[in-house]
């Protein structure tokens, strides 16, 4: 009887679009950007998606909260999110890549495999263009593309990133959500 209360409960706040719940196999996330892709797969643009708030006396920089794809865990290991995650795992580059030339490399290796497997059968153009940029994007000289370039210093801190193809966030196409 409690366990059917509080599922009725959860099925109520899942409805309230002013709570942060993640439905089953979503983890409700802080983004700090979103990479705007062509059908091409080229990188057009990064777009933040901070918010100001009051913090004690003085404004900062809060990534934005959204439902994503469920969060892996990660105590160690190389385990991707689907459809985002850090700068390591979706650009391939990092703070760390100085002192662990493979760290970045083996996360973004990961990351366009498990794409790769989930996305290749999917019959849509946000899926064939996130499958586009993970084939075209070269973390070898992406710190020079004028976007990344713009950002870099906060990228490679380790914020989380998505997709963002026709003005629209990837993770939230019916079809890919169907994967």
């Amino acid at each position: 009887m409690i366990l059917q209360a509080l599922n009725r409960y959860y099925d109520i706040l899942l409805k309230d679009s002013d709570t942060q719940i993640a439905p089953f196999g979503y983890s409700a996330v802080g983004v700090s950007f979103a990479l705007n892709i062509s059908a091409q797969g080229e990188l057009l643009d990064i777009f933040p998606q901070f918010s100001q708030e009051p913090r004690g006396k003085k404004m900062v920089e809060v990534p934005r909260p959204m439902v994503v794809p469920q969060q892996v865990k990660r105590a160690s290991g190389i385990k991707p999110n689907f459809l985002w995650d850090n700068s390591a795992y979706v650009l391939g580059i990092s703070e760390k890549d100085d002192k662990k030339p493979d760290y970045s490399r083996d996360r973004f290796n990961a990351f366009c495999q498990l794409h790769k497997n989930l996305l290749e059968g999917v019959d849509d153009d946000d899926a064939r263009a996130v499958i586009n940029f993970l084939e075209l994007h070269d973390p070898g000289t992406c710190r020079k593309h004028p976007a990344i370039e713009k950002f870099l210093e906060t990228l490679l801190k380790g914020g989380n990133l998505i997709f963002l193809y026709c003005g629209a966030f990837v993770h939230e196409n019916l079809a890919i959500r169907q994967v």
